[in-house]
């Protein structure tokens, strides 16, 4: 009873972790809205409650059975805690009132526990496991739906346009589908067994019908990294000589089925809105579109010169480029980072992103289909995060980067790069 009992609360807290993460993205979804008016209260803090509580309940079984906490996890927790507190210091001269204080703590409470919960209480590869299945579940179903959206715009309103499923917008779910998608290959190629292959591969083209009909080309092109991230650690050179390695030979043969599907879909202009977003690139259309974006970045660096160590605080680029006292960021984390928290929030940042890279440097992980996961999916958020959202919309990218810490832990460092 008590095994049975300790499965259900793990396994209770991955869901209740990954239905945190995406809450930003299904709660603004009609159909559920009858759940937070039953609950009263915010999606996202119902879950972030929940799951608090179950992983302090995680953490205190674990003390008790004398279960360490890696250094090497402490060590990112207290990163991450010394960026907050710097953060949360840059009230004190930031001239944003109410969307800085908000930013902040959201910094420190909602994207510190998705980096948190990541590194201290899935700290081993079955929860990781748990999470990755979860994950990849909730991305089929958001699919599903962004799909049957996209066919409704097509049959009964006559139109196209980007879309999303389950509430959420385009390009979260062009996010959550490319994540998926690749976490979902990545199982593949590393289970000999055929049947799942076979099982599973439907909801791969699922996945990647959902990225390229909901119109995002950022997660297109951050899953087109991972996917070219995956081919190349897929290779090993040894005496001069580069040799692929035996499970991901079938690699090749889903890039080509992929390839034909996808051509075969585009001809039946399944494609079409993410055709029309391309080519704005090149058009006058797509030409102020980038100049409105650089723009932002050069006001951003404007702000950063002003006051180079420190930033202008947390929050403070919406005021200071006359928008006010409103949500706004430069849809770039570097820059961004710059222009708020200066070269020091950027030197704490960074370490938040080079520290689990260089962890997973030090250990195997190529000819392990958990840590090739975690480390393109970082990757793949990395990516993202230098086009869209703030600190607090890229909560995966701290979460991933949780992921690598614990991973490498379990693996053990060792002296030397041994992956090479």
């Amino acid at each position: 009873m008590n095994r049975i009992l300790k499965i259900i609360i793990y396994i209770s807290f991955e869901l209740l972790f990954v239905l945190y993460l995406m809450a930003g993205m299904y709660k603004a979804d009609p159909r559920f809205a009858f759940f937070e008016n039953f609950i009263k209260i915010d999606i996202t803090v119902f879950f972030l409650l929940l799951s608090v509580y179950i992983g302090g309940i995680i953490f205190l079984i674990n003390l008790l059975k004398k279960k360490n906490i890696s250094r090497y996890s402490l060590t990112y927790v207290c990163l991450y805690l010394t960026f907050s507190a710097f953060v949360l210091f840059s009230l004190f001269y930031t001239p944003g009132v109410k969307y800085a204080t908000d930013k902040a703590f959201r910094i420190l409470i909602l994207t510190g526990w998705a980096s948190i919960g990541s590194t201290i209480i899935i700290s081993d590869r079955e929860g990781i496991q748990r999470f990755f299945i979860i994950f990849i579940l909730l991305g089929i179903l958001i699919s599903i739906d962004c799909i049957n959206n996209y066919f409704t715009m097509i049959t009964v309103m006559g139109y196209l346009a980007r879309v999303g499923g389950a509430g959420a917008g385009y390009l979260g779910t062009g996010q959550v589908a490319g994540i998926s998608f690749l976490l979902l290959l990545i199982q593949m190629l590393g289970i000999r067994n055929v049947s799942y292959k076979i099982l599973s591969f439907p909801f791969l083209v699922i996945l990647l019908t959902a990225l390229l009909v909901s119109g995002g080309r950022g997660p297109v092109f951050a899953t087109l990294i991972g996917f070219i991230t995956l081919i190349f650690l897929s290779f090993r050179l040894r005496c001069s000589k580069i040799y692929l390695q035996k499970r991901y030979k079938f690699l090749s043969f889903i890039l080509m089925i992929l390839i034909i599907l996808i051509i075969v879909l585009a001809r039946m202009g399944y494609f079409e809105i993410l055709e029309r977003r391309t080519s704005l690139l090149l058009s006058q259309e797509g030409e102020e579109s980038a100049q409105v974006r650089f723009e932002h970045y050069r006001r951003a660096l404007i702000i950063w010169s002003m006051h180079p160590l420190v930033g202008a605080g947390i929050g403070s680029f919406p005021v200071l480029i006359g928008l006010g006292d409103i949500r706004g960021y430069p849809h770039n984390l570097i820059i961004e980072s710059l222009c708020e928290l200066g070269i020091v929030g950027l030197i704490l940042l960074a370490l938040l992103i080079i520290y689990p890279l260089y962890l997973i440097s030090k250990v195997h992980y190529r000819d392990d289909p958990l840590g090739l996961s975690i480390l393109i999916v970082f990757i793949i958020m990395l990516v993202n995060s230098m086009f869209s959202g703030d600190i607090n919309d890229n909560r995966l990218l701290f979460t991933f980067a949780g992921f690598l810490v614990s991973y490498s832990s379990l693996k053990g460092i060792k002296r030397g790069n041994k992956d090479a």
